[in-house]
């Protein structure tokens, strides 16, 4: 990809972080007690915009606003990783089971593996299949943060580290945003760089929709 499309990029990131004062003060007048999606909902509602999850949940944490809802949970809900200590993820494995390793389901909640993709799973329950039993560990963390994720979307790392799990380094996108992402090599070890890509990929699906 070109410097002048870099750019560009760039461009179409920086002017969809920008906000009004009325817009800002709009988050900042209906943020408390409200989930992410819904605020995201509200504000493209009243705005007429198209902002996702992950972009109203960013602009929160940028500006320190708290809706109070961002790790609590209800009565008799256990969390994945209670009674974890020093949660970390193992060294490669070679496979699932190895003779003298405790079975995968037989394994405490909480437990940590790395799946075959590269991503560190956890287990959050006792019985059901395995996808249902343990969760990657970049889901559960955006979760906390930002509720249930949306259907059809996925969250990415921006610096392609399937190892760093900072918050701000998991993006929500869309799942023909991220077959574009990828068709298009627009994911870099360098975070800014993903993010302006997916600028480009956001613009070009915009284009589609106006055709």
């Amino acid at each position: 990809m070109s410097l002048t499309i870099y750019l560009r990029c760039w461009t179409v990131v920086k002017m969809s972080r920008i906000y009004t004062e009325e817009q800002t003060q709009f988050i900042k007048d209906n943020v408390k007690g409200t989930p992410f999606k819904k605020l995201a909902e509200m504000f493209n509602q009243r705005f007429g915009t198209n902002k996702s999850v992950g972009t109203i949940s960013s602009f929160c944490a940028r500006n320190k606003l708290n809706n109070g809802l961002n790790t609590q949970f209800k009565k008799g809900h256990q969390s994945w990783n209670k009674g974890v200590k020093g949660l970390y993820a193992p060294g490669v494995e070679k496979g699932w089971f190895k003779k003298g390793d405790t079975p995968i389901n037989k394994r405490p909640i909480g437990s940590t593996l790395d799946g075959k993709d590269g991503y560190v799973l956890v287990k959050i329950k006792d019985n059901g299949t395995r996808t249902e039993m343990w969760r990657p560990k970049h889901e559960l963390i955006w979760e906390e943060i930002n509720g249930p994720k949306p259907d059809n979307h996925v969250i990415i790392f921006a610096d392609g580290n399937k190892r760093n799990f900072d918050i701000d380094n998991l993006i929500l996108i869309k799942r023909s945003e991220l077959l574009k992402l990828n068709r298009q090599k627009l994911i870099f070890s360098n975070p800014e760089l993903t993010k302006a890509g997916l600028g480009f990929v956001k613009l070009q699906e915009k284009l589609i929709e106006v055709e």
